[in-house]
């Protein structure tokens, strides 16, 4: 992992002077930072990872996406539910990326607010930006927002607990 000092990072249009992780995050990369393994770790690829302040992924629909075979045969949908469950995670890979916080579990514990504005299927990429809002005893209050073809589809504030940092002062 490459840090760069004073590098800029900007989700949500408030430009942020941090430092950043420099290389692009492959699914094995992601799987050295975090617990979800295997087809239900949704995320592909991650970049922009800001350790603990935000980051940006892809999650690729193209090829045979698993959850197509079922939902729904004819008319595969992507669902919400696996859209926040693919924020939740980029948010908590970005709190992984902190220093000595390597495969800590972090569970989503509260959906403050979602909205979906617009669908997914076979073939798109979605790609997601996350930000920490605050952070303190364990408790990540997040935001996250996923867009296809520069489109904004779904984005909602996410409330998430570190369980090893539970409590913590």
């Amino acid at each position: 992992m490459n840090l760069i000092l004073c590098g800029r990072a900007s989700i949500f249009s408030v430009p942020l002077i941090v430092d950043m992780i420099s290389d692009r995050l492959t699914r094995v990369d992601i799987e050295s930072y975090q617990l979800n393994r295997g087809s239900f770790l949704l995320l592909d690829e991650a970049w922009a990872v800001v350790p603990g302040k935000s980051g940006q992924a892809v999650v690729d629909l193209s090829g045979g996406h698993w959850v197509f075979k079922d939902h729904f045969p004819g008319n595969p949908i992507f669902p919400g539910s696996l859209m926040i469950e693919a924020i939740t995670q980029l948010c908590g890979l970005v709190m992984c990326c902190r220093p000595g916080k390597r495969s800590y579990p972090i569970y989503t514990t509260k959906v403050f607010s979602c909205s979906f504005k617009g669908s997914a299927t076979i073939g798109d990429k979605l790609v997601l930006g996350a930000e920490v809002i605050r952070f303190g005893r364990g408790v990540v209050h997040s935001k996250g927002k996923i867009s296809k073809e520069k489109n904004v589809i779904a984005q909602g504030e996410f409330q998430l607990v570190s369980v090893k940092e539970f409590g913590e002062k």
